[in-house]
Parts: structure tokens; sequence; C-alpha cells
């Protein structure tokens, strides 16, 4: 019943956005033929970077060495692309596949697979007070990813990007109705041969998925242990800014570093799950990275 009603959301989705395009409002203003303005995205890039990074998260231990970094994209002439996303990049946005099936002078639109949370394998302890051994009792909390299928639409007006990603249709099967939605905002600027740029996005879950990865009524009952609260919660906002910058060094050789933070939705951080996770092993409550690298463009 959820599976096809999602079906019915998703087909809906895709036919109002069809309706939309074809009226006169995203046409150019010039009200030439759209096969003339239509941005061509076919080809693509990939850059694979060595570097340091360092990243503080509730999510993991610190991290702070040298590191990998991969980005790129391709785009097949039939409309048909992967990408992904990992380190300094103006928009933040992970791993994805998706079909361009719409371009005008200005805008693109894609039908977009992506990765609306990762899995987690967290789990804490405490202290078993009625057991004079000093036991700790462990606490799993492990979660498969999500994976949604949805609408992206691209603009790009000289140096400034805004991209808005809506996803209502998950391939998690343990959960229903979920709803992941996505907006970007980017500018940069040319400075001799250095380019800067900065970039605000926020991420929308869903409490269906909140509730998925963080909810902790399952485990109350299971253990019985008043020192792990019971917790429903709402559907929150991640907020990310992040500032970069790149220099070429060569004609297949760029430097870039970049600076992000992400201010996790206090529907996550209030969990008792992921304060007591943060809390035992010493982590912050929202994501703090830094990179410094060299790539090699081809």
């Amino acid at each position: 019943m959820m599976k096809t009603f999602k079906h019915e959301i998703l087909k809906s989705l895709l036919l109002s956005t069809a309706l939309i395009l074809s009226t006169p409002l995203l046409a150019s203003d010039s009200g030439t033929d759209i096969e003339q303005n239509d941005n061509d995205r076919s080809s693509g890039y990939l850059k694979i970077g060595y570097g340091y990074k360092y990243e503080q998260s509730p999510y993991h231990q610190e991290q702070n060495g040298g590191s990998l970094f991969l980005s790129g994209r391709y785009q097949f002439d039939f409309g048909l692309y992967i990408e992904a996303s990992h380190g300094a990049n103006e928009l933040s946005v992970g791993n994805g596949a998706g079909f361009n099936f719409y371009n005008t002078e200005h805008w693109n639109f894609d039908i977009h697979y992506s990765q609306a949370h990762g899995s987690t394998e967290m789990g804490f302890g405490f202290l078993d007070e009625d057991n004079e051994d000093g036991d700790i009792i462990i606490l799993r909390m492990d979660r498969d990813s999500t994976q949604m299928l949805g609408l992206r639409a691209t603009g790009t007006y000289g140096q400034t990007t805004f991209q808005v990603l809506a996803s209502p249709y998950s391939f998690n099967d343990e959960y229903d109705d979920g709803l992941f939605v996505s907006a970007w905002l980017a500018h940069t600027w040319q400075v001799k041969n250095w380019e800067l740029y900065a970039s605000a996005g926020v991420n929308y879950r869903s409490e269906e998925i909140i509730n998925y990865y963080y909810s902790t009524s399952d485990e109350v009952v299971a253990m019985n242990n008043p020192k792990l609260s019971a917790y429903n919660g709402d559907g929150g906002f991640d907020v990310i800014g992040q500032v970069g910058v790149s220099y070429p060094m060569t004609k297949d050789i760029l430097f870039e570093s970049y600076f992000r933070y992400t201010d996790v939705a206090d529907s996550i951080s209030d969990s008792p799950v992921m304060k007591g996770f943060a809390t035992l092993n010493g982590r912050s409550e929202n994501i703090t990275e830094f990179g410094i690298l060299f790539n090699y463009v081809f």
C-alpha cells in the first residue's frame, strides 16, 4: 500500500514538472527555440587527489592525516550521468546518478538517484548498576543506508549556481514515506589564476528517516534500562556552509583547499543515542572538515 502510494507521488511529481516545463516561464528572454538554448552537459571531468584532511564528526572518531579525494561527473549523450563529490567542491552532493531529461539556457533538470543518509554502525556502553562486577551494557544502533529517487533542478547565472533536490521515493524497505530535500547556493570569484568560492546548503530529512536512524523506543523496550530514554524525533535540517580556493599548478595539477561546517539537525543531536555516543567517544555534535590537497585532473 505505502509503496503504491509513493509511486503515485513520484508520478504526480514528474507530471507536474512536465506541465511546468511546457509553460513559457522557463523559456529564455529572447524567445528563441529551446533547441538553440539547451545547455549541453555531455562529457565530464574527473579529479583524483591526495592531501591532508581534518574532520570532527558525531559519527566517527576524529580524522587527522593523509587522505584520498575523488570528484567527478560524466554524462552520456543520451542523458544518463554518474557523479561523485568528495572534498573541495562548491556543492557537496556526495555520490549520485540519474537522467538529465531537460535543459534550458540557464537550467538543467534531472531525475536523480542519491543517498539521503549513510549506513550507521554505532554502539555505546554504560555501566550496569545492578551488576557488582561493573559490567558494561552495549547498545548497537546499526542501520542500512537510504537511497532515494527524486527530481533535481540546477540553475547557473554567471558565477552563481543554485540547486534544489526533492526526493520522495525511498529504496529502504525497512520504513516508508520518507522525504529528503536539499538546496544549495554557491558563488565563485576569479582573482587572476585563483578561483575562490563560497556556498551554503540545507538538507532536510523527514521524521520517518530521522526515526529510522535515531529513535530509541524499540531499544528501550527491549533493554528496559532507564539510562536510555524513549525518543522519537521530528524532521530536521542540516545547515552547511563552506568556502574554498583552487589554483592550477600545471595543465593537469590543481591545488585546492576548503573548509566546511555542518550544523547537524537538533532532531539528530537530541537523540539519546547520539548524546551517549558522542559523550563516551569524545565526539563533536556537529561536523567540521578541512582539507588541503593536490588533484590530477583528467
